[in-house]
């Protein structure tokens, strides 16, 4: 299985970080826990990495590729555990990072530059989004009193 690495994970950490975004979106209403559900995805994720073990050195396509999927991991989940009170989200970053850990060593030392730099580039993305975002959903809210979607011609300013 160790020689399939290469295209598993991948497609394994695209579909993890997709259920991440869907379960903090605000607007998902499931019937189960979210950080519930969150934690038995994260969990299934990071149980498959290990089980495939440590990857032999990969092509450099695949794993620059795994580089920054790695990366958007370990900062979501970093955004989780200081957003949640959930007794597993450090627990589950920990894991996350054995993983990228276990595929970093046996890399070359320019992939693990690369995931540096990406790891810096993902923080740093999340960070301006909340900055300027949010600043720009004051500024300019797009909701009236209500919470109701509306054109900003609609918007008074009295609202």
């Amino acid at each position: 299985m160790r020689k399939h690495y290469g295209g598993i994970i991948p497609q394994v950490m695209h579909w993890t970080l997709d259920g991440l975004s869907y379960f903090n979106r605000n607007d998902v209403s499931l019937e189960c826990d979210k950080s519930m559900a969150r934690d038995l995805l994260l969990r299934a994720a990071i149980n498959l990495c290990r089980s495939l073990g440590s990857p032999n050195m990969l092509e450099i396509k695949i794993a620059y590729k795994l580089n920054v999927l790695f990366a958007s991991l370990v900062i979501t989940l970093l955004e989780n555990v200081g957003q949640d009170d959930s007794p597993t989200a450090i627990s589950l970053f920990k894991s996350a990072c054995a993983c990228a850990d276990d595929f970093l060593c046996n890399q070359a030392l320019l992939l693990r530059e690369y995931f540096v730099t990406n790891l810096l580039d993902e923080a740093f993305a999340v960070c301006f989004y909340k900055l300027f975002f949010e600043q720009i959903k004051v500024l300019f809210p797009l909701t009236d009193k209500n919470g109701n979607f509306c054109r900003p011609e609609q918007l008074s300013c009295s609202e």
